[in-house]
């Protein structure tokens, strides 16, 4: 494009356009921006009048990218050009490309660029209001689809928290899509960013009905909720739950299945936990497809304030010792982990220290076992990062300093374990031989007790038989009398 010509449009000097009438169409940038997009991004409405008014066939030119002026007045927020190109595509006739009055308008509206862009797509993603309010009030029969990244222009307000933009596409537009990338919709994002006027925009427009759709990993809203440690906007959701009463046993299918509370302690969000147990009692009951409850996980992921509760909580006794899919009860897990400060579980009175996993395993034994040091990887990897950040020290340095670390933490879980009573099979024999060594010494019992009564009956018949012999060695034949000598 001819300098003077760009300089003019991006300036808004119409006089100068005047100069290059006859060139206008084929003048072009390197992106193959025309003058009217030039005009329009830098919002000179005069120029973009003149030019449209002598070039009416640059309204729905696209560049490089695919876009029209439309789209790069609106990613700009120059409302008035946008209300200019509107015009202008209301008032054309026929022949020049679009359809006729606000079928040209809505034709030029639903352009998409190659970023499957709308023009309120871009005034969305952008924040420009006042444009997107224009453009979704001229177009309320279009559903605004989503992009080729899958985001609707009402996942993007959600998304972006612009409260006014999701109540004027939800109350203006007949039927809007509302999808997001993952298989979100506009309520996850309106969840996940915290949004307390956006979540109660959709709950109650979609009459609930958007709280049970789930995203490719089967995350509903609740579970982003839940998980985010927004409990405002679980309350909210399950407000809208009150007569269904189903949102706390949705399970994610393709998160092993975990449920929100599932969620809730593993981040320790332990309000939440509160919550969702008080509101939906029962849920506790359910495990992840590992076989895993709430104490399992928050054992895990040493989350001591969800342990905390669980072991005070009088209705959730029945989770302490409950084993999951590999036989393992949260103790064992404490034991296979770096949690050196639980020693609420070690020590609660209902806890079972001997129990056995299917790999006939205690949770000493499991303490005690190189095999399961692997997960202490996690731990060293992170120090590792962290270290090498801010000590100058060598990788070899540092894989020495923190495998002392995991050794230490295991010996003081081990010791925690031994205080607190637990046995491994070095201290037992396996279960099977318990069971027959009861059985032994049950029936060696009662052959002792027979023995013992036997051996009791004849100490009695041979005291006898002693004491009358005795006395009949002291007496004489005929009697004794001490006058009787010889």
């Amino acid at each position: 494009m001819h300098p003077k010509l760009y300089n003019a449009a991006a300036g808004g000097r119409v006089d100068d356009l005047l100069e290059f009438g006859d060139q206008l169409e084929v003048q072009l940038t390197p992106n193959n921006n025309t003058v009217l997009h030039i005009a329009a991004t830098f919002g000179h409405r005069r120029s973009v009048n003149w030019v449209l008014a002598n070039r009416p066939s640059l309204l729905c030119r696209v560049n490089v990218k695919e876009n029209t002026a439309l789209h790069l007045s609106a990613r700009e927020g120059h409302c008035k050009v946008v209300q200019a190109l509107i015009e202008s595509a209301r008032s054309r006739p026929p022949d020049q490309g679009l359809g006729k009055g606000i079928g040209a308008v809505r034709e030029m509206l639903r352009m998409v660029n190659g970023d499957g862009d709308t023009a309120l797509h871009e005034a969305v993603q952008y924040r420009r209001l006042d444009v997107a309010r224009v453009l979704i009030e001229e177009d309320p029969e279009f559903s605004h689809p989503p992009n080729t990244s899958q985001e609707t222009p009402l996942y993007l307000a959600a998304e972006k928290g612009l409260d006014d933009c999701v109540f004027r596409i939800l109350n203006t537009c007949r039927e809007p899509s509302y999808g997001g990338p993952g298989g979100r919709t506009a309520l996850h994002a309106a969840v996940i960013f915290d949004s307390e006027g956006n979540t109660r925009e959709l709950l109650n427009w979609s009459g609930g009905q958007l709280s049970k759709a789930a995203d490719e990993h089967g995350w509903t809203p609740i579970h982003y909720a839940a998980c985010l440690g927004h409990e405002k906007r679980v309350r909210q959701i399950c407000s809208i739950d009150e007569r269904s009463k189903e949102m706390g046993y949705l399970a994610a299918n393709g998160d092993e299945k975990k449920t929100a509370l599932h969620l809730a302690a593993s981040h320790s969000h332990v309000n939440i936990v509160k919550f969702l147990f008080a509101y939906y009692p029962d849920c506790a009951e359910m495990v992840t497809s590992r076989g895993q409850n709430i104490l399992h996980i928050a054992v895990k992921d040493m989350q001591e304030d969800v342990i905390t509760f669980v072991l005070e909580h009088p209705l959730l006794s029945s989770l302490i010792n409950q084993k999951d899919n590999d036989g393992n009860t949260p103790l064992h897990l404490l034991a296979a982990s770096s949690n050196v400060l639980s020693s609420g579980l070690v020590n609660h009175p209902r806890v079972e220290k001997m129990a056995f996993n299917k790999e006939n395993l205690t949770p000493l034994d499991i303490a005690c076992s190189d095999k399961y040091r692997s997960t202490f990887i996690s731990l060293q990897k992170g120090l590792a990062f962290a270290f090498r950040s801010h000590i100058d020290l060598d990788d070899s340095d540092l894989f020495f300093s923190i495998s002392s670390l995991k050794t230490t933490l295991q010996d003081i879980i081990r010791k925690k374990l031994k205080k607190a009573g637990a046995l491994g099979q070095r201290d037992l024999i396996s279960r099977d031989e318990i069971t027959q060594r009861k059985r032994d010494w049950v029936k060696h019992g009662k052959e002792l007790d027979f023995i013992r009564r036997v051996a009791q009956t004849h100490l009695i018949v041979a005291t006898l038989v002693a004491t009358v012999t005795f006395a009949a060695g002291f007496t004489l034949p005929g009697g004794y009398e001490s006058n009787d000598v010889p």
